[in-house]
């Protein structure tokens, strides 16, 4: 299955923090910990922020359980997919792209769930991941 990726540059990136509100602002982890730091007014906690941001909206899901756990912080994003439509697969230049980084990302998970990255389950995982 081929994605349609965009490489986002650098100057994008900058211009887009340039919109973004001024004040404290607290970063999503991971990509909007990014974010936050290239405004110069990253907060170590959202309690400390007088807005959450982060880099990109996908699903949307992520954006629905911040603004429920912090209902009177403003949440705002570099790109939003629910309204720029046919974004395609966004690659951020602080991400690696590519089969390591899906890999990377399997491992990561497995071990968050207390289970051992054998290289058996990692690419049973690969061949799935393509299916969802």
């Amino acid at each position: 299955m081929e994605r349609n990726n965009r490489c986002i540059s650098w100057k994008d990136i900058f211009e887009r923090v340039e919109k973004l509100p001024k004040g404290k602002c607290y970063g999503v982890p991971r990509g909007g910990q990014v974010v936050a730091g290239l405004t110069g007014q990253a907060v170590d906690t959202p309690e400390e922020a007088d807005y959450i941001v982060d880099d990109l909206i996908d699903s949307g899901r992520t954006k629905e359980k911040w603004i429920k756990k912090y209902p009177n912080k403003p949440f705002y994003v570099l790109y939003d997919k629910t309204i720029e439509k046919n974004l395609g697969w966004l690659e951020f230049p602080w991400e690696e792209s590519g089969e390591r980084d899906i890999e990377d990302n399997i491992v990561r998970l497995l071990q968050n769930y207390d289970v051992e990255p054998t290289e058996k389950r990692i690419s049973f995982f690969k061949s799935v991941i393509p299916l969802l």
